[in-house]
Formats: structure tokens, C-alpha cells, sequence
């Protein structure tokens, strides 16, 4: 696991603090790289508290993440279904990066 060694955090989170983050989570929102939606995440949490909290905890004493967990993703979206699908001016491009959502490429 190749991490991010730039910040540490000697604190460790605790469950009232992932419950609330957990919460708040718009549920509505896309999977990200690893296809976890954050409805799954709130049924992971209702189901296994102490898990997330140890790997929260666990990328947090590292200093981040693994990088698989950062690899970027091109998605090519059609901007409605009343654009002409052969047109390039149609399609929007979407930088996909797991733990920053959705952002646009321009």
C-alpha cells in the first residue's frame, strides 16, 4: 500500500464522528471507482460500525489512502436525450476520481 505521507493525524475518529459523516451523505449520489454507492456505505455503517471506523482510523494513522483507491476515470455523459447523439458538442466529459465525486473536465 503506497500512501500519502504528507499529513498524519494522531487522533482517532470516533464513532460519533463517522455516524454523522455517514449521515450526511447525499444518498442520491453515484458509486465511486470501487462501485460503492453511499446507500451502500450507510448499510455497511448500520451493519458494521466497529469495521468502518478501524479502516477510517487505519488511512488516517497513515497518513491517506491506497492509491488504487485514486485512480481516475474518464466518463463520457450524453447532455440530454434531446441532443443530437452524433454531435461531439452533445457529450460532456467527467473526471471521475474515487474520494472527490464527480467534477467537470472544463
Amino acid at each position: 500500500m503506497n500512501c500519502m505521507k504528507e499529513w498524519r493525524v494522531s487522533e482517532r475518529a470516533n464513532y460519533d464522528e463517522i455516524e454523522r459523516s455517514v449521515r450526511s451523505l447525499r444518498k442520491k449520489k453515484s458509486p465511486g471507482m470501487d462501485g460503492v454507492t453511499p446507500q451502500m456505505m450507510a448499510v455497511v455503517w448500520k451493519t458494521v460500525p466497529e469495521y468502518v471506523l478501524e479502516v477510517f482510523n487505519a488511512c488516517m494513522g497513515v497518513g491517506g489512502v491506497p492509491d488504487e483507491w485514486k485512480v481516475p476515470r474518464l466518463v463520457i455523459l450524453l447532455k440530454g436525450m434531446d441532443k443530437g447523439m452524433s454531435l461531439r458538442r452533445s457529450y460532456r466529459p467527467i473526471l471521475k476520481e474515487e474520494g472527490r465525486g464527480l467534477s467537470s473536465d472544463s
